[in-house]
């Protein structure tokens, strides 16, 4: 016979009834059968007796591998149609079908309301994992409300469900007026450096600035941004300096740098760049993914 045993599981205030087979051999003491299902009558309410068809591809699956995982987030002001903030970042799925859904679960109001969001398939790295693209909307902002963005990454493949929630702490982004240090990039795990590159006019010309992400994975380290005007004929680097630490994120560094553009001619030019970071006699490179950043003004 063949006895089903409803456990219920519970992800991002987001239950998932989950029906596993408990198969069993031919009993020969009638006791044994009637304690069993007095055991499943226990466990089981009449509404989860009534769910059993639920199939057990629907279960949250924990792998040895990395399946999913947040590469960086960024949070964003947004102007119209209210002043906020919104969140956008990259995610890492292993491509393991060709049919599969990436989505970013947010709330804007602490946890009261969660909503999903599809991310979009953006590249396919050299090792096989693909990067999707998100955003969420937009948190309004008011003078007394910092608003908050709490969210986690669901990816679903072949009937199987897998959660990047940030070690079941969900992912946290806080705007902050006025001050360059507010809650408004988070660095993935397995993301070693990652940035952003400006391009921005001064009385005395253009300048060039970058704001670079980085694993405090040693003290000693270099953080420089690579850049040509001319598609790699020559090559320019903008070393960079220690900033601050990543609120939030303790074991992350910010670094950051900006010079004086010489020669750049508006409307001729073309910046394209790379940020790189040396440590412990290793380069990571953020490369906006083999594209390169091209800033313009």
């Amino acid at each position: 016979m063949e006895l089903n045993l409803c456990i219920r599981l519970s992800q991002h205030n987001n239950r998932n009834t989950s029906v596993f087979n408990l198969k069993s051999t031919k009993m020969k003491k009638n006791y044994l059968l009637i304690a069993l299902l007095a055991l499943v009558f226990t466990a089981c309410t009449k509404q989860e007796m009534e769910d059993l068809h639920v199939s057990e591809s629907s279960a949250v699956y924990k792998s040895t591998e990395t399946m999913v995982i947040l590469h960086q987030a960024d949070l964003q002001y947004v102007y119209t149609p209210f002043s906020g903030y919104k969140a956008v970042g990259f995610v890492k799925v292993k491509n393991v079908a060709y049919s599969k859904q990436v989505a970013v679960r947010f709330t804007l109001d602490n946890g009261q309301t969660w909503r999903d969001t599809e991310a979009t398939y953006f590249t396919t790295l050299d090792d096989g994992y693909e990067i999707w693209s998100f955003e969420t909307e937009a948190a309004p902002l008011s003078r007394y409300n910092m608003p908050t963005i709490e969210f986690a990454i669901r990816y679903l493949v072949e009937g199987n469900e897998y959660w990047d929630n940030n070690n079941n702490q969900n992912y946290s982004m806080r705007g902050v007026i006025g001050t360059e240090y507010a809650y408004d990039f988070i660095l993935g795990d397995e993301t070693k450096v990652d940035g952003k590159v400006e391009l921005r006019k001064g009385f005395d010309g253009f300048h060039i600035f970058f704001w670079a992400y980085v694993q405090d994975i040693a003290y000693q380290k270099e953080v420089t941004l690579v850049y040509s005007l001319d598609g790699w004929q020559t090559v320019h680097e903008l070393p960079g300096y220690y900033s601050a630490e990543n609120p939030g994120q303790s074991n992350v560094d910010i670094w950051k740098g900006s010079e004086l553009i010489h020669g750049f001619i508006y409307g001729t030019s073309q910046v394209e760049a790379a940020i790189r970071y040396r440590v412990n006699g290793q380069e990571h490179w953020d490369n906006n993914f083999k594209q390169n950043y091209h800033p313009v003004w």
